[in-house]
């Protein structure tokens, strides 16, 4: 049994759609506006978002961005539910972080399919959802030491996953990159200077269920030519995962330096000429820039 939260104006459409559900077997709580909802998935912890487009308040696509912003709903998987079926939205839906879109009339073998996937899928990583678990209690302790170096865990990770389903990675694969890209700096709580990585390390190392995601926070200053640190480690040590966190991460501390989008694009650009960083990655943040940039000139933020 599943705990479904369903989000729709519609009285009629909910009830229709809570009966269904509870026929399948799931537990159903119901919305009729988007604002609350996050707050909601903060306290009671849904296995599953079903959200319409057209709310009062904060429509579909807001509130999806804001649980997708967030580490503690960040992995809750939301199908969004509209009546529209233009291309555009289903981009925006994606664009924002849904995992699924439907369209009404709901085609409800269709969507009975799509749910079991995401439970067979949170079955499946029951292991990652224990590991997480463990990794959002250490983005806490983060958060509570300092807060930007929380907000740039965030804001990795978030970039981090969206490269990595433009590359088309395994869900698997995304979900360890996500835990290495919220706790990569976590070696800064105790060391702000070159040690930062073997430091966060140390204070890991008893933990066996985060051994995947070690790499993640040794090596995020090494560069696929040797130039980095602290093993100045070359092109063929590189995983895919690792090629996006590392220039994800660079892109972000660059940014921050140079408060200048254009500016910093020019000299990561260099840097990947100059074999520290991979082309491909390079490229697919550079579409996530502009699909970003995109909303962003239609006032869609």
């Amino acid at each position: 049994m599943a705990k479904i939260l369903l989000v729709d104006d519609n009285a009629l459409s909910c009830e229709v759609m809570e009966d269904v559900f509870k026929a399948w077997g799931h537990q159903v709580y119901k919305l009729f506006v988007g604002t609350g909802v996050y707050e909601f998935a903060l306290k009671y912890k849904p296995d599953i978002v079903l959200l319409d487009v057209m709310l009062p308040g904060m429509n579909g696509f807001e509130v999806c961005k804001k649980l997708k912003e967030d580490a503690h709903t960040f992995p809750i998987p939301v199908i969004m539910l509209t009546v529209l079926d233009a291309v555009e939205d289903r981009i925006r839906a994606f664009d924002v972080g849904a995992d699924a879109f439907i369209t009404k009339p709901v085609n409800y073998n269709e969507l009975k399919s799509m749910i079991s996937s995401f439970l067979r899928r949170r079955e499946n990583c029951r292991y990652f959802e224990t590991r997480r678990a463990v990794v959002m209690s250490f983005l806490e302790l983060i958060k509570f030491h300092n807060e930007d170096l929380y907000n740039h865990a965030l804001k990795t990770a978030y970039y981090c996953e969206k490269i990595a389903l433009l590359l088309n990675l395994s869900r698997e694969k995304i979900e360890v990159l996500l835990d290495g890209a919220y706790l990569h700096d976590v070696g800064k709580l105790v060391e702000r200077g070159k040690e930062h990585p073997e430091k966060g390390v140390e204070i890991l190392k008893t933990l066996s269920m985060l051994n995947e995601i070690y790499p993640f926070i040794y090596s995020h200053h090494e560069r696929m030519n040797g130039t980095g640190f602290p093993e100045k480690i070359k092109r063929e040590s590189f995983t895919t995962e690792l090629k996006i966190l590392i220039l994800v991460d660079e892109y972000l501390n660059l940014l921050g330096k140079e408060k200048d989008k254009k500016r910093t694009l020019d000299i990561l650009g260099q840097k990947v000429k100059e074999g520290a960083f991979d082309e491909n990655t390079y490229n697919a943040l550079l579409q996530v820039l502009e699909d970003e940039e995109f909303w962003e000139n239609l006032g869609i933020n």
